[in-house]
């Protein structure tokens, strides 16, 4: 599903109504039509229900304004608090203000902070509160009466439904602007915005629905925006197993990693590649801890290789060149710990390995991003913000703060599909972004990241391009989290859990494909 910047969505706009000549009111009365619509799905017949409905001066407002006489003609007591004078709304707003006048809609302008007292009452009589006071257009801190009915909105304690995006909502960015309205629906016109998707918008966005308003499909196609929301529809196909077929059909996985300061995590991205459906797994870890390792997963088939003072180094790097092409993809990283035996391995691996690689972890804390231009076949980068800190030279919080654009440099620099992890992960390819709606917080636990190394790796054993197995691995990864959570609840959730549940969901999945 696209996902749109607030100038794309401007542009959108502008070719509907001045190229294409659909009349703005018409667009105004669709949206308006829609989210009527999502208020009776989730509140019930409207007749006899109170509203209160908070509109501003501008287009966002004409929705307001358009949905508030929709209200009222279907039974409904709906207030109308605008955020300015009646004389100050115009165009396509200014006309729906005037039909709304013309069935008797009770308006009231607020336009000082003192008069908010004075609607109290009403708003908190109301059984749902309308947002309809500032959009996408918005530039700058919200100020003046606009901020100060936002805190009275959000202090209300009723529901709110925001009309396009909550107000005082950066849709680009996700942040609020000086303040924002918390709601709990959001209906959003044509296409998600981005900062309705990623936090902290997603909180102020609560649910999200998309509504068709009447858009030409070829217009969003012609501007072909750069950011998707990955949607189950829109994912890279499972296909069913073929009856005659073996094990070799669904590749080798070749999981390196391990030392003598961490022994599991190699072990999970093991699991996890043959949970996503590889036909075989090989874990390669140094020889001190070999013993350890060996038999932890019956499937998995051991490989001890030559170690450095418990890590891999030289050594390691030779034996494993010299029987690379057994296998058909390298992860590697999941517990090699830091040193320069190891930082060697992974320059030379990069180097030579003639496969697609999956680097996550330690793999990436051993090695210069700048090394990656010089891999020999596709990689794909699995960071958490405080490893894509390190790779940018950034702090741990400016990742956070604008994960989009540096996942976006980080790929165009350095020739790599990366996967941002953490809350809406996000993943770069070449000139286009995804965001990943699954996941939720009980996956924040020691080892889900490996989990999500040895899902992508199995993909690409399997045929998957690196890049659609980076996107179907993190849905598939989030899902089976979400799976979990829904059935057990956030608490508790361990990484060989969120690992058991990969086929399970792999399965609902193919359900809705």
């Amino acid at each position: 599903m696209y996902l749109l910047t607030a100038e794309e969505m401007r542009a959108i706009d502008r070719v509907a109504i001045e190229e294409i000549g659909i009349p703005g009111v018409v667009l105004m009365e669709h949206a308006a039509l829609s989210v009527l619509a999502e208020i009776e799905k989730s509140f019930g017949d409207v007749k006899g229900k109170r509203f209160a409905a908070f509109c501003g001066r501008g287009n966002n407002g004409g929705d307001g304004l358009a949905l508030s006489r929709l209200l009222i003609q279907k039974g409904a007591e709906c207030y109308v608090f605008l955020s300015g004078t009646m004389e100050e709304i115009g165009g396509d707003a200014g006309t729906n203000l005037g039909v709304l006048r013309g069935v008797g809609g009770y308006i009231a302008e607020v336009t000082q902070k003192e008069s908010i007292k004075f609607i109290e009452k009403q708003v908190k009589e109301s059984e749902v509160i309308i947002d309809a006071i500032l959009g996408t257009g918005i530039k700058g801190d919200v100020r003046g009466i606009n901020r100060d009915l936002i805190e009275f909105i959000n202090t209300v304690g009723k529901p709110v439904v925001s009309v396009d995006i909550p107000s005082g909502l950066d849709s680009d960015t996700g942040r609020p602007m000086g303040i924002a309205v918390k709601s709990d629906i959001t209906v959003t016109f044509g296409y998600p915005k981005v900062g309705e998707v990623i936090y902290p918008g997603a909180e102020y966005a609560g649910r999200l629905v998309v509504a068709d308003i009447g858009y030409p499909a070829r217009i969003v196609e012609e501007i072909n925006p750069a950011g998707r929301l990955a949607t189950r529809e829109e994912l890279p196909f499972i296909r069913d197993r073929e009856r005659d077929t073996h094990k070799g059909n669904y590749g080798h996985v070749l999981v390196i990693g391990g030392s003598k300061d961490f022994v599991g995590a190699p072990a999970i991205s093991s699991l996890a590649a043959l949970k996503s459906g590889a036909g075989l797994v090989t874990m390669a870890v140094p020889s001190c801890v070999a013993g350890m390792v060996s038999g932890r997963i019956l499937e998995v088939i051991p490989l001890s290789l030559g170690d450095e003072d418990g890590y891999l180094g030289k050594v390691a790097l030779d034996e494993v060149l010299t029987m690379i092409d057994r296998f058909d993809v390298v992860a590697v990283g999941p517990g090699l710990g830091m040193g320069e035996p190891v930082k060697a391995f992974m320059d030379g691996l990069i180097k030579n390995c003639p496969l697609p690689m999956v680097i996550d972890a330690d793999g990436l804390n051993n090695i210069e991003p700048t090394a990656l231009i010089k891999s020999k076949a596709p990689v794909v980068v699995t960071p958490h913000p405080g490893e894509m800190a390190r790779l940018t030279g950034r702090k741990t919080e400016d990742v956070n703060s604008d994960r989009i654009n540096i996942t976006r440099e980080f790929t165009r620099r350095y020739k790599a599909t990366c996967v941002l992890k953490g809350a809406r992960t996000v993943i770069a390819v070449e000139n286009r972004y995804y965001i990943i709606p699954t996941g939720n917080p009980g996956m924040a636990t020691a080892g889900s990241g490996d989990v999500l190394t040895g899902v992508i790796a199995g993909f690409i054993g399997q045929g998957f391009s690196p890049t659609d197995a980076a996107i179907l691995g993190a849905y598939v990864h989030g899902l089976a989290g979400d799976m979990l959570a829904k059935k057990r609840g956030e608490y508790g959730i361990t990484a060989t859990d969120i690992a058991s549940y990969i086929p399970v969901a792999i399965n609902e999945l193919k359900k809705r494909m």
